[in-house]
């Protein structure tokens, strides 16, 4: 089993090196992720065969979906390259999605795409009209030349979003001052970014007495919460073994888009984001030897998201408490015509949210009027 691991992590360090002869970026993609809407998605243009119970558990108007969501994803495989085929034979989905279609390399999985909801209420309804494409790192390694602006167009054209990608830098031969630089660096500031200290944390044998021999060491920076974290971690030892001595040590920079908007150009310029993530980062590639743009991915400001939340439960929590009940016997007793006439301005909104775009109202308005709703009535001082 262990000679089987080792092939076939020699065989990704090959991949990795191959890539980076091609492409002296040095930044290398291991995870993407993302969607897209139904309303954007591409039409079908092929059948595929689901088994005969896949019939009885969706329903009619759902089957469309579910072949937008094939071609999706024979789409995605024809650009990661010849080795890739779409499993056109519906499984069970994941993170949510009821239904997925297996990408598979050479007949193993490397990613699925989901589609349908298995929630129940508005989230639900909402994920049923997104389809959702994972690319595990096998996938993103053994993938051919180029393929990354051909994900990038392909996710431009169809509208849709990033939703993670990790960025990774190799380091074959190790790091000067061995990972066990890392700790005192953090202690001297020099991975602050913006002014403060992001979180960190370590794993695996940094002490005597927490000794994990097959598992080698990690240093965190950042969070998963906070949609930036970067995992310094001993690949070599993960790969090849902890007997094996083997000196590899991977940066991975992982972006999530909790308080981001990811751009597809990321596919495009990897290393430039990788620098933009912060001065630290910047260095470490500079480190080993690649030249970039630093380009930043900016957070979205909390202050006025939390703002625009607090004016719209206030003005949802109204609707519910006072307006609420008159607008429904307006609906009941009134004809559509005078009820519409009512409604004629779209441009119309209450004079406490006129300070705050369409764009971010719309953000936000669903999902506080979702949770005030289900949390019950507020008191009047709330209105």
């Amino acid at each position: 089993m262990r000679n089987d691991l080792v092939l076939e992590a020699g065989e990704v360090k090959a991949r990795i090196h191959a890539e980076q002869v091609k492409n002296p970026s040095y930044v290398h993609t291991d995870w993407l992720r993302f969607t897209i809407y139904t309303r954007h998605a591409p039409a079908q243009e092929i059948c595929f065969p689901p088994p005969a119970d896949f019939y009885d558990e969706i329903a009619d108007e759902h089957y469309g979906v579910a072949s937008q969501a094939a071609q999706i994803a024979s789409d995605v495989a024809r650009i990661l390259g010849p080795d890739y085929k779409a499993e056109l034979q519906p499984q069970k989905g994941k993170d949510f999605y009821a239904w997925r279609f297996d990408i598979l390399r050479k007949g193993h999985p490397i990613g699925w795409v989901g589609f349908l909801s298995n929630s129940q209420g508005l989230r639900g309804a909402a994920q049923s009209k997104t389809i959702h494409v994972n690319l595990e790192g096998m996938g993103c390694t053994f993938a051919r030349p180029g393929w990354r602006d051909g994900m990038a167009d392909y996710i431009d054209e169809h509208r849709g979003l990033l939703t993670r990608i990790d960025l990774a830098v190799d380091f074959f031969d190790g790091i000067q001052g061995g990972i066990e630089r890392l700790p005192e660096q953090y202690k001297t500031g020099v991975m602050d970014h913006l002014g403060q200290r992001p979180a960190h944390k370590r794993d695996g044998t940094w002490d005597c007495d927490d000794r994990s021999p097959n598992k080698g060491r990690s240093y965190y920076i950042g969070s998963r919460e906070a949609g930036k974290q970067t995992n310094v971690y001993e690949k070599g030892l993960k790969e090849f073994g902890y007997k094996s001595g083997n000196p590899w040590v991977r940066f991975e920079l992982r972006y999530g888009n909790k308080k981001r908007v990811l751009p597809t150009d990321m596919l495009r310029r990897p290393a430039d984001f990788f620098a933009g993530a912060s001065d630290w980062h910047a260095s470490i590639l500079k480190e080993r030897g690649a030249q970039a743009i630093p380009q930043k991915v900016s957070v979205e400001k909390e202050l006025p998201i939390q703002t625009i939340e607090a004016e719209v439960e206030r003005n949802a929590r109204w609707f519910l408490n006072t307006c609420g009940p008159s607008f429904r016997l307006a609906f009941s007793y009134l004809s559509e015509n005078i009820v519409l006439d009512l409604l004629e301005d779209p441009t119309a909104i209450p004079a406490r949210l006129k300070k705050f775009s369409e764009q971010e109202l719309k953000k936000v308005y669903s999902k506080v009027f979702t949770r005030v709703s289900q949390s019950g009535r507020a008191d009047a001082a709330f209105c």
